[in-house]
């Protein structure tokens, strides 16, 4: 799993070029999804799906001879227009969705910040997870039965 922090990487290139989501860049993006790729069948895979990047970038087993081909000869995958839809339509959700992503993949967390107390781990634990819960929808005040408390002073 050493290929890990390099895949991660290209991951976190990929997200930069979505944020910025420029035409001109198509063939980086074109480029970096190769890369991935070839990240994930060479150092990932195992053998048996060798045939993969044989068909995918052509030449003998693992593209060995792709350096011998001219550049604008060789195959290249995900390069037809068709292939990945770059730039993509542009909403509020979509960028909030890409930014907490490169959010996630790029802050490091210190483990300094970690109560070493398990009961206050427990307890954060406990109410950060209650922040994602699925709450029921609140019942409209006219549906909701009243409340009152009634205070009053004994005096002996």
């Amino acid at each position: 799993m050493s290929a890990l922090p390099s895949l991660c990487d290209h991951f976190v290139k990929l997200i930069k070029y979505l944020l910025d989501n420029k035409p001109e860049e198509r063939d980086r993006v074109i480029i970096l999804f190769q890369d991935m790729l070839e990240v994930v069948t060479r150092d990932i895979m195992e053998e048996q799906f060798s045939s993969l990047l044989d068909s995918s970038h052509g030449g003998g087993p693992y593209g060995r001879y792709e350096a011998m081909t001219p550049l604008d000869q060789q195959y290249r995958l995900f390069a037809s227009s068709a292939a990945i839809k770059f730039p993509l339509p542009e909403s509020e959700a979509w960028k909030e969705k890409i930014k907490g992503l490169y959010l996630l993949l790029t802050v490091k967390e210190s483990a300094m910040d970690v109560p070493s107390n398990l009961e206050a781990r427990r307890r954060i634990s406990f109410f950060s997870n209650s922040l994602f819960m699925d709450m029921p929808p609140a019942p409209k005040v006219r549906d909701m039965l009243s409340f009152s408390a009634c205070t009053g002073e004994v005096r002996l």
